[in-house]
């Protein structure tokens, strides 16, 4: 066996480049594997060369893998904490700091909610819905009735808006690999990022990039700092939050869904609300003048729905809200598109009535919720006097179905998993105050409109998006106006078998026997996320769907996949959909937006033509991408 090692050298500038802490080691993300070095100067001046290294360590006493001398240094690009450590010396890089923020920076506030789709009372006209604050946001606010993500489940959609490219461009499908790999986006400017090397002061809590994707939460690289807890309330169930003990099968309690009965003060939604409140604090109590940066992620309405006992019983009587007028799965629809959830196995499969209506309300009680904790911010962002120099935008990291088509959650690719809320509060806009515009966004646009309406310099590097600050100053009511004709999204699928070229009876979660080699997983569950590629490495997919909406069509193509080269083969479409969307408002989830006939099954004349367009679209659209 030969084993090569790679030997780094680099200029001696240790004193003065970093703050050394002997005898300390930093767990954190690594870069690499290690870089031998004979010195911890070196390690410094290691680091300090690294654009994406913000902290090392270094052991004299140890070798680095594949190396035969002592002395290993460790670069990494976050700290999760000190552990002590005889020898070997810590340390953070002394980097100069950014420029200020040009005179007359706008601040900005993101608002993320998981899993939500457009169930807001004022904004998308759900009269149903128990949303106080985001309805008064909403008067205020451009509500963005078509806007759409680039791919519907949380950690490829996070990686994409929050890095502001698409997932072909992150390489990220699903939840093993994440934009910051070295050949990937290893020196990527993220959205907040951006700010943070623009002289803001930046703060994050909560689910904004997916739990440890990338690492740290991207560490000192996108924040100043990243809080998702404060003190719990240790008097208080042990700083437990206190659940009803209550099973029941046939309304989905205890398993879908969840009341809080005590102690609210200690569920992780309350604790990144409290430390985004103290965010709030820090950047306008006057210490620190810089333009702030703030974002908030909360986990609702994602599965399982746990909300405060109050909130479900604001929707009283669950039989009164009516359920999906699709209840089944249309027969001309590619069976990629649906998925197994729960006790769900086969496409055949219905959820019971009595449970249906059940879980629509555990879910509006989790949207309540949710907007109850955006209200304790957006409130105090009113009291802090920072609030008419304030971006505040608030929005769903991808769709999610309540029974349409007979699909409940998210990762495909029709219109309700695609579909998210957008709304965007400009206070020195005001012909966006209080309107409604259908023109098309994406998610991938965040950070263009950011940066935009900040009033910083536009990014130079390789963006997905566009701004959308256009539309906010001019918004069109009808037609996608002055901004793009098009959103794009995509969506891998794999083959239980990896055996044959079609997908088998089960359509797609396989048979009962089934194990999944990656997550160990046994039986429909692990078929069922097989089957959307969660847990599947990237080379091993075997098509990719992708999707274009226009203003009046959606089409979609799933296409083989070349896993060595990870891009489409455009030649082998193995299926296609075509959805006609004139008439939709945005408004609903039913109707045409359920998306009962696929026009490309016994395609028309007519059709054709607009197969024939939408397809070269896409093609090019994805191909230059």
């Amino acid at each position: 066996v030969v084993v090569c090692v790679v030997v780094v050298v680099v200029p001696v500038f240790g004193d003065g480049k970093c703050q050394l802490d002997n005898n300390a080691n930093y767990q954190g993300n690594d870069l690499n594997s290690g870089v031998p070095m004979d010195s911890v100067d070196k390690c410094c001046a290691l680091c300090s060369s690294m654009p994406s290294c913000t902290f090392f360590t270094f052991n004299p006493d140890a070798a680095c893998p594949g190396a035969s001398t002592k002395g290993c240094c460790h670069p990494k690009d976050s700290n999760a904490g000190r552990v002590d450590a005889k020898g070997r010396t810590s340390g953070s890089v002394n980097r100069p700091p950014p420029p200020p923020a040009p005179p007359g920076a706008k601040n900005i506030l993101l608002l993320v909610a998981d899993d939500l789709r457009p169930n807001i009372n004022a904004a998308y006209d759900k009269q149903f819905m128990q949303t106080p604050n985001m309805d008064k946001f909403a008067a205020g606010a451009l509500t963005f009735r078509r806007a759409y993500v680039q791919q519907q489940v949380c950690s490829p959609s996070r990686n994409s808006f929050m890095s502001g490219r698409r997932p072909d461009q992150t390489k990220t499908w699903n939840f093993i690999d994440d934009f910051r790999e070295p050949s990937v986006g290893g020196n990527w400017s993220t959205m907040p990022g951006y700010f943070l090397e623009h002289g803001y002061q930046v703060y994050g809590a909560g689910k904004l990039y997916h739990p440890n994707k990338p690492a740290g939460n991207d560490g000192a690289r996108s924040w100043t700092r990243y809080d998702s807890s404060t003190q719990k309330n240790m008097s208080c169930n042990g700083g437990k939050m206190k659940l009803a003990d209550v099973q029941n099968s046939s309304t989905g309690e205890g398993s879908q869904w969840s009341r809080i009965i005590d102690c609210e003060e200690n569920d992780a939604e309350a604790q990144l609300t409290f430390a985004t409140l103290e965010h709030l604090k820090w950047a306008t109590n006057g210490t620190d003048t810089r333009p702030f940066f703030i974002g908030m992620g909360h986990h609702r309405p994602h599965l399982p729905w746990i909300s405060p006992d109050r909130f479900v019983k604001q929707y009283g009587d669950p039989f009164q809200y009516p359920l999906a007028k699709l209840q089944t799965y249309p027969t001309t629809a590619s069976r990629m598109q649906w998925h197994p959830w729960f006790d769900q196995v086969i496409v055949e499969d219905v959820e019971p009535t009595t449970l249906q209506h059940y879980l629509r309300v555990g879910y509006y009680a989790a949207v309540s919720y949710t907007d109850y904790h955006f209200g304790l911010v957006l409130d105090a962002l009113e009291t802090s006097g920072a609030v008419e120099n304030t971006v505040v935008l608030i929005t769903g990291d991808h769709g999610w179905h309540l029974g349409e088509r007979n699909m409940w959650e998210k990762k495909g690719l029709d219109e309700l998993d695609c579909h998210v809320p957008l709304l965007i509060r400009v206070p020195w806009m005001p012909a966006s105050h209080g309107k409604s515009t259908s023109a098309l966004a994406e998610a991938v646009d965040f950070m263009p409109t950011f940066i935009d309406l900040a009033g910083l310099p536009p990014c130079t590097q390789n963006l997905g998006g566009m701004s959308l600050a256009p539309i906010i100053a001019n918004p069109p009511q009808n037609g996608t106006g002055v901004g793009k004709k098009y959103a794009f999204s995509q969506f891998p699928r794999c083959n239980c078998t990896y055996a044959t070229d079609k997908i088998d009876t089960f359509n797609g979660t396989c048979s009962p026997n089934y194990f999944n080699n990656y997550t160990h997983e046994t039986g429909s569950t692990g078929a069922a996320n097989h089957h959307v590629c969660l847990f599947t490495p990237r080379e091993q997919f075997d098509w990719m769907g992708y999707s274009v909406r226009s203003d009046m069509y959606r089409y979609t193509m799933f296409v083989t996949w070349n896993g060595a080269e990870l891009k489409p083969e455009w030649d082998k479409v193995y299926d296609e959909e075509l959805y006609n969307h004139t008439g939709d408002t945005g408004l609903s989830a039913d109707d045409i937006a359920s998306e009962p006939l696929n026009l490309a099954f016994s395609p028309s004349p007519q059709a054709l033509i607009v197969i024939t367009q939408l397809r070269k679209i896409l093609q090019e659209f994805f191909s230059n991408n």
